[in-house]
């Protein structure tokens, strides 16, 4: 996961430069948002596990 937040902030960065074409940065945004949303699930799942594990632990 830390290297797709890693990639995020790269794409972030190459979206401020200004370099881009539009279909670069469609395509840049695009790729930044499903990364987003894999972490964001990642996150999810994670977030389950552990009040799971609490809830055992109880």
């Amino acid at each position: 996961m830390e290297e797709m937040l890693r990639q995020v902030d790269q794409i972030i960065k190459d979206l401020q430069t200004g370099e881009l074409s539009f279909e670069e940065n469609l395509a840049a945004y695009q790729r930044g948002t499903e990364l987003l949303k894999e972490c964001s699930g990642r996150l999810e799942k994670a977030e389950k596990e552990l009040i799971v594990l609490e809830v055992d632990e109880i």
